[in-house]
Formats: structure tokens, C-alpha cells, sequence
């Protein structure tokens, strides 16, 4: 159900996930649900209780190292605005995917 890695756009990233929230920012500087790093190419996730929480971080993540592969300027970190719309779009992706049966709750 929690994939160990992805491949996004010819890039392997590895798939992390931590019991506590204070372990996910790499920097140990914030509390972080998720956390994309380029440079090491890891997602790294809280381990929440819901595996709808889960995904959506995933998600949300993925759109990050997607539109850093991609060179977006409009989506990410310095806008708060835009950075909540990627939590909007990546729970919207999460429950089509539950919706459809493309993903399934405990499995």
C-alpha cells in the first residue's frame, strides 16, 4: 500500500517514512508531514495514522519533484497560497485514486 520508492519523470526517488513528525525534515529545523530532497532524490513521509494522510503527502511531494524536474515557477515553497493549492490537488488525487479502487484501503 506504502510504496518503497517512485519513479517521477526518469528519476528514482526513494520513499522514507518516519514514526515521528519531528524526524521528516531533513534540516531538523520544522515539523514536516513530508519532504521532497532533489539533490538525494527521497520523499521522505509521516507515518500518520491514515493511509488517506499518507498519500496525500506522497502526492503532494510528487508535485514538487515534478515541477522541480519541470522547471515550474508557479507551484512550490515561497508562495503560501500556492503551496496550499498543491495540499488541495494532491487530496483531490488521492481520493480519485480511492474512489476508483486504483489504490485500496488496507492493503
Amino acid at each position: 500500500m506504502k510504496p518503497e520508492s517512485l519513479n517521477i519523470l526518469g528519476i528514482q526517488y526513494k520513499i522514507l517514512y518516519f514514526d515521528k513528525i519531528q524526524d521528516v525534515d531533513i534540516h531538523e529545523s520544522e515539523l514536516l508531514c513530508g519532504q521532497c530532497d532533489y539533490r538525494h532524490h527521497t520523499i521522505r513521509v509521516y507515518n500518520c495514522e491514515s493511509i488517506n494522510c499518507v498519500w496525500e503527502t506522497i502526492w503532494h511531494e510528487v508535485l514538487h519533484a515534478i515541477s522541480d524536474r519541470l522547471h515550474f515557477e508557479n507551484i512550490g515553497d515561497a508562495d503560501k497560497k500556492k503551496h496550499d493549492e498543491l495540499d488541495i490537488l494532491s487530496m483531490a488525487l488521492t481520493d480519485i485514486l480511492f474512489r476508483n479502487n486504483l489504490l485500496k484501503l488496507g492493503e
